[in-house]
């Protein structure tokens, strides 16, 4: 293989990285799950709290609070990763 071809090929290689880097993935979503425990200073739960105690943020926009539950029948998968 030539110099020619080489740096072609490394050219090639490094433009489809860049592309690659910067493609967005953007999906309109209507509703998203929270779930929330509430802890005091003391480490006791607090469980009289309404939808008006919360405020939800998304990159600084505050969002609406369209559903809220104290418990949810709502499945939960916890995943949990050990390094040793």
């Amino acid at each position: 293989m030539g110099k020619k071809t080489a740096a072609l090929s490394i050219l090639g290689c490094l433009t489809v990285a860049a592309l690659a880097q910067d493609s967005t993935f953007r999906v309109d979503v209507s509703l998203v799950r929270i779930l929330a425990t509430v802890k005091d200073n003391a480490g006791r739960l607090i469980g009289n709290l309404e939808k008006e105690d919360f405020t939800i943020r998304d990159n600084g926009a505050v969002q609406q609070v369209a559903v809220f539950e104290r418990r949810t029948e709502q499945p939960l998968l916890v995943s949990l990763l050990i390094d040793r």
